[in-house]
């Protein structure tokens, strides 16, 4: 005996609604891949994807992604390289390791120890953004030093911030 499958398909929800369609006797032809179900009226209605087959990719995404029959795929950066958005231009692009970083697998590394070649270190005088030190780290910054307007520093219990 064959046996008969029953396919509910909610309107937009998982909830039951009134917008719930049930698709009787549901049917793959597999020479011609296509589905088809049974109608109320008792006849069998192929199912048609919603965009023909058709997809594509938005600008926003562009740089990174590509749609060639109906699949997406990854563009090749042509190196290792960091997927990012960058609201400057309100799309997603790859990052440009800057000097000092290098990628290898999954891993990112830092060399240099963060300072430069020069004998004086430069630091900004007005901060402009808010910094929260991590408990048991030490901050330290050359003054004088000016906390903008609407930012803050954040010092935790086991932490210190040194201005010199």
């Amino acid at each position: 005996m064959a046996r008969v499958a029953k396919i509910l398909i909610r309107n937009g929800t998982t909830a039951p609604s009134a917008g719930d369609f049930d698709v009787a006797e549901p049917a793959w032809d597999k020479t011609n891949s296509k589905l088809y179900i049974k109608n109320a009226a008792g006849t069998m209605v192929e199912i048609a994807g919603g965009g023909g087959g058709t997809i594509t990719i938005g600008s926003s995404a562009a740089d990174v992604f590509s749609a060639t029959s109906g699949e997406i795929t990854a563009d090749d950066a042509g190196a290792d390289k960091l997927v990012f958005w960058d609201d400057s231009t309100g799309k997603l692009t790859y990052l440009d390791l800057g000097s000092g970083l290098s990628i290898s697998g999954t891993t990112i590394t830092a060399s240099g120890g963060g300072g430069s070649s020069s004998p004086i270190v430069e630091t900004q005088q007005v901060i402009s953004q808010d910094i929260q030190l991590s408990a048991g780290t030490n901050g330290l910054s050359v003054g004088p030093v000016e906390v903008a307007q609407a930012y803050a520093v954040t010092i935790p219990e086991n932490a210190t911030w040194m201005i010199v």
